[in-house]
């Protein structure tokens, strides 16, 4: 008695076992490839915002420091600790900036002006001091001028 139908042998079942490994083993390597990528995004981002707050406590530290100066005897000392604070007397109103060092890159940088009893937050940013230059030259394939 004949069987009819089709039955695949041993071989064609190899094939597709092999090559399913195959496909879980390219795809578990791209996987590992991006956790890994993505850890060490994670890692700075942290270390940045670790970064930021540390400046931030600081810069608030100083801010509270200039505050009870200002309002027991109306002056701002040209330092608060190892920072320098730049002050500018205009009539009545009274401005103060310092920065305090985020990173080799960046400094927080405050700007506060003091008037009557009062005090104003005029700017707290984050700025880049890190030397930066434009590249102006693009390094683009130019083929020789003997080929066509």
């Amino acid at each position: 008695m004949k069987k009819e139908g089709f039955a695949a042998g041993a071989g064609a079942v190899s094939l597709v076992l092999i090559f399913s490994v195959l496909c879980l083993s390219v795809l578990a390597v791209l996987t590992l490839s991006t956790a890994n990528s993505e850890r060490k995004t994670t890692e700075k981002i942290a270390q940045a915002t670790t970064a930021y707050y540390n400046a931030d406590v600081r810069a608030t530290e100083i801010m509270a420091s200039l505050m009870t100066s200002y309002a027991k005897d109306g002056s701002i000392p040209d330092n608060v600790g190892d920072i320098s604070i730049d002050v500018q007397r205009e009539g009545g109103r009274t401005s103060a900036s310092y920065g305090c060092m985020q990173s080799d890159t960046h400094t927080l940088f405050i700007q506060l002006v003091f008037e009557g009893a009062g005090m104003e937050i005029l700017s707290w940013k984050t700025v880049m001091t890190a030397d930066w230059s434009v590249e102006t030259e693009l390094d683009i394939w130019q083929p020789d001028p003997g080929e066509d």
